[in-house]
């Protein structure tokens, strides 16, 4: 599902902008105040030592009043000296420069504040003698700084700095390489996530900017900190649950991060807070966004779009947890599998392709797979999802529920309660969509589940399997079809040596293994005698193009690997099949000499082929029996009398 992400950039854009017109105006005002002031200073002080009348003419004379006239010539001297001082200051080059400098970087009351401290800071060094560490301080050195300092205050200077000159694309890529270059600063505004808001606000949007490059390993307890901003309830500020997961998604898209993340004791509860309360509609007014901070770090002030961001990005968050390698792994499915109920909001389902993936992660574990048939609002929206015209959102409920399916005739029981036969024949249609891609697949693999539950009293009933028996020819010549394309494809000399060859060898390979597959898993629920009714009204492929095509798919599949493990053992399986349904099939087995390659198989068993298809690196529904034991099964039939 391709829904419109709004970026913080395009958010931010008018606050950004009503920020620059009130400072703006501000300003200007400020400086009109200024030119009335100066004005009225020097037009005062020039009359009056001009008009020299401070004493009444008639008094002049007299002793008492004879020093009043100098006294008020120094007083408005004074002050006329004092503008002339002050507008000596405006027109000093130092005072514009540093107008401009904050304004090329774009600082704030705060940053103006540290600017002047800056300037201040570096002329006292150079009084002492310190010339060459002045000139090295640069302003984001300077605010690095002050964020490393042990004052409150500082830090807080520093960091609001920091931010601000971030802000600015010409100095972003040198700020946040001075940061990085400094494990010291990093540690520190790691450490700020933990302080008042006014200083976690800035200090998570500088970690955010940063989090694509951290590594989780070199900071001790990184990810408690981070996820102490996902107390939104505690820190009453929407802002840092945003900031939250917006850090974890950018630390999370490194392997290495994922690992330290899935070992934090309470980061996948407040996740699924997270889930629980933008999911389920429950989020805050517009007016609980809206800071009451001075200074407080923008982020997308509609809260329906934050409260979305957050949720999506929760959803990301949770589904790389669960996909995570290692031991943690089995954890986090079985903890998630315990409140799977957060996904039971159908809309949340329906409408997040990720809530879809957290849903198959669980579904890896035996245990979680049982548990999330238990609820038929997450088999609905399942099922909408995989009719959905969203191909994406298509592909990965079919995923799941081939996922759910697997070895769970409880589950498959479930889903079928689901549906209806048109339904049915809705998911058999989707073996013969052009560019189905990834979904053809999966919905074979699906059907495949579906036809090796028969033979419980449900499934009898209501005569489901007949809609996926009908489609064995199809399946076939599908089957044929592809091979076929394959060859012309191998056989073209520019193509055969190219990468768009191989990844075109995958694709296929996913959709012969599962349409092979179903091709076994129907032949197996039917009796050789439907079988040769089928094939004697043309129905069905010669045996011998499809013995041709069997050993082809050995020949061009010689190396399986997870995306395509079970490609040469159901190819193999459909081998036996043909055999053991007619002893005469086997002479054409002979005629194309199968039995060399099946030798091979047997020799070159792999391990990834004991496993019926991998997700997220596990394998998935073991075999009792190697491939080998198979290949020589075949083998033993090809060698046997058919008279016998």
């Amino acid at each position: 599902m391709q829904h419109l992400t709004v970026t913080q950039q395009e958010l931010m854009k008018p606050l950004h902008l009503c920020r620059t017109c009130l400072g703006g105006l501000l300003a200007t005002a400020f400086a009109l105040v200024q030119f009335a002031a100066l004005s009225t200073l020097f037009i005062l002080s020039s009359l009056r030592l001009r008009k020299q009348d401070y004493v009444d003419p008639m008094f002049r004379g007299d002793q008492e009043h004879k020093n009043i006239g100098p006294a008020m010539n120094i007083f408005y001297g004074l002050v006329l000296a004092q503008g002339i001082c002050y507008l000596c200051v405006m027109l000093n080059p130092l005072m514009w420069s540093s107008s401009k400098v904050a304004s090329r970087y774009k600082l704030g009351i705060s940053g103006r504040n540290a600017l002047s401290r800056y300037v201040n800071d570096n002329y006292k060094a150079c009084i002492r003698g310190d010339v060459r560490a002045a000139l090295n301080m640069d302003l984001i050195s300077f605010g690095m700084e002050l964020a490393t300092s042990n004052s409150a205050t500082d830090q807080l200077l520093g960091v609001r700095t920091i931010d601000d000159i971030l802000s600015v694309g010409l100095y972003r890529k040198l700020a946040l390489a001075s940061i990085r270059a400094s494990p010291e600063t990093l540690e520190k505004l790691l450490k700020m996530l933990a302080l008042e808001e006014e200083t976690r606000g800035p200090a998570a949007s500088i970690v955010l900017d940063l989090a694509p490059s951290i590594m989780v390993e070199s900071v001790p307890g990184m990810i408690e900190l981070i996820s102490a901003l996902l107390d939104e309830r505690c820190s009453g500020n929407k802002e840092l649950a945003w900031f939250g997961v917006s850090i974890l998604k950018d630390l999370m898209d490194n392997t290495s991060n994922c690992l330290h993340a899935a070992e934090a004791g309470n980061l996948l509860s407040k996740v699924i807070g997270l889930i629980n309360r933008y999911g389920h509609g429950h989020g805050r007014t517009a007016e609980d966004l809206m800071s009451t901070q001075a200074h407080i770090v923008e982020i997308p002030h509609k809260h329906n779009l934050v409260e979305k961001e957050i949720l999506e990005k929760s959803l990301w968050v949770l589904q790389k947890l669960v996909a995570t390698d290692g031991e943690a792994r089995k954890v986090l499915k079985h903890d998630t599998a315990e409140n799977i109920q957060f996904l039971s909001n159908d809309r949340l389902i329906t409408e997040h392709v990720e809530a879809i993936r957290i849903v198959a992660c669980c579904a890896l574990d035996e245990e979680a797979r049982e548990e999330i048939g238990n609820y038929p609002e997450i088999i609905k929206a399942l099922k909408a999802c995989l009719f959905s015209d969203q191909v994406k959102h298509s592909a990965a409920a079919a995923e799941a529920l081939v996922l759910l399916t697997m070895d769970s005739k409880s589950n498959v029981v479930a889903i079928l309660e689901e549906m209806d036969s048109k339904e049915m024949q809705k998911v058999v249609d989707m073996l013969f969509v052009e560019d189905g891609g990834h979904r053809t697949s999966m919905a074979a693999k699906l059907l495949h589940n579906f036809r090796a539950s028969s033979g419980t009293d449900y499934l009898d009933q209501n005569n489901m399997m007949d809609i996926i028996d009908k489609a064995m020819p199809e399946v076939l010549k599908a089957v044929i079809m592809r091979v076929n394309r394959l060859e012309k494809s191998a056989n073209t000399s520019q193509n055969s040596s190219t990468g768009s060859f191989a990844k075109q060898k995958i694709e296929e390979g996913k959709v012969l293994e599962s349409f092979v597959g179903l091709a076994v898993q129907i032949c197996d629920s039917l009796n050789s005698c439907d079988f040769a009714k089928e094939h004697d009204k043309g129905n069905h492929p010669t045996i011998d193009m499809l013995v041709q095509k069997l050993k082809q798919i050995l020949e061009m599949y010689c190396f399986p690997t997870t995306e395509i493990p079970g490609i040469r053992r159901v190819t193999i399986e459909m081998m036996v099949w043909i055999m053991q349904s007619n002893k005469r099939n086997i002479e054409s087995f002979r005629h194309f000499n199968v039995a060399t390659k099946l030798e091979e198989v047997a020799r070159a068993a792999r391990k990834l082929e004991s496993f019926r298809l991998f997700y997220k690196g596990v394998g998935i529904a073991r075999f009792s029996k190697p491939i080998s034991h198979v290949a020589r099964a075949a083998l033993a039939l090809i060698a046997m009398d058919p008279a016998s």
